[in-house]
């Protein structure tokens, strides 16, 4: 979905194969060496996270902001808010942009462990 509306990204992903592949078929090592190919993923991932909530339960009481959160209680978190807050991925949190990605997971956003597109930190 990411490449069918991003142009210049498809472009970018389909040299990376025809160089990396030269005309044979993709293996598991020559994925693992195209990485334009990992940033769309990630991208894509982040902006259409294929698990959509991930629950925590609180061990001790907690505050988040002026909210007190007692143990033993869930809290759900919707992953797409995670993935597009602003202070995390910075003023174009909303935009298609795998560059973001260009230093792998960790070097993407403030706090890459809430990069969770499979409900868990990377």
């Amino acid at each position: 979905m990411l490449l069918a509306s991003n142009q210049e990204w498809q472009e970018h992903v389909r040299a990376e194969a025809l160089q990396v592949c030269q005309g044979h078929i993709p293996d598991a090592k020559m994925v693992r060496n195209m990485k334009q190919l990992t940033m769309v993923i990630h991208e894509s991932l982040r902006l259409y996270p294929p698990v959509s909530v991930v629950s925590r339960e609180d061990f001790k009481d907690m505050k988040f902001g002026d909210i007190q959160v007692p143990k033993v209680i869930n809290v759900w978190i919707m992953v797409i808010t995670l993935h597009t807050d602003l202070e995390l991925w910075g003023p174009d949190s909303y935009a298609i942009n795998p560059n973001r990605f260009a230093n792998g997971i960790t070097g993407a956003c403030k706090l890459p462990h809430l990069y969770m597109p499979f409900g868990v930190g990377p």
